[in-house]
């Protein structure tokens, strides 16, 4: 088992995630993947070992709007975790790195589009190049603030229960926004 896809769930095989600007999900089976207790232990402790690398799955209970959002107005910084896409449909995590001939540069600006990433998307292979690709805005997404700080601060000084009581926090905001109701949860 490689260590940087420990905080992901082994148990069972990627959900399908919405698309950009849908909310396919029903509102149960947002509140049940209100599991954020099975994987943020992992997650804090990935982030401490330095394990969350380019390719790392994304845990099965990450929703946009709540662990992560896709927007064609976010802008990135050098060795920023993202979600991006990969080819197959699911999603995984990626590290934002610099053009080769433009290591000074975190973007490249083109008129009238989305500004363009460099992606690391997996890990170096033995005896070959990490893994990457050109991703515009739009296709990245930008971690919740307190999942990219728990990476930042290498899972220093981060309580598993204030991070539990985050997301919970951005879960019910997602649901009333798409409801106006607050949330009934279940121990499901």
């Amino acid at each position: 088992t490689k260590i940087h896809k420990s905080f992901a769930s082994k148990s069972s095989p990627p959900t399908s995630f919405p698309q950009r600007g849908q909310q396919t999900m029903s509102m149960d089976t947002l509140v049940r993947k209100g599991k954020d207790a099975e994987w943020i232990p992992m997650f804090i402790s990935a982030a401490k070992h330095d394990k969350i690398v380019g390719g790392s799955p994304v845990p099965k209970m990450w929703v946009e709007g709540v662990h992560y959002s896709l927007s064609a107005q976010h802008r990135f910084q050098n060795n920023e975790v993202v979600v991006v896409g990969r080819s197959d449909g699911s999603r995984s995590l990626g590290r934002v790195r610099p053009p080769k001939h433009q290591s000074h540069e975190w973007f490249q600006l083109d008129a009238g589009k989305n500004p363009e990433y460099y992606v690391d998307v997996g890990p170096a292979q033995p005896g070959g190049k990490t893994l990457h690709k050109m991703v515009e805005a739009v296709g990245l997404g930008k971690l919740h603030h307190a999942l990219q700080d728990v990476i930042t601060n290498s899972g220093e000084g981060v309580e598993e229960e204030d991070l539990i009581e985050l997301m919970d926090t951005s879960r019910a905001k997602l649901i009333k926004k798409y409801t106006g109701n607050h949330p009934h949860h279940s121990d499901d």
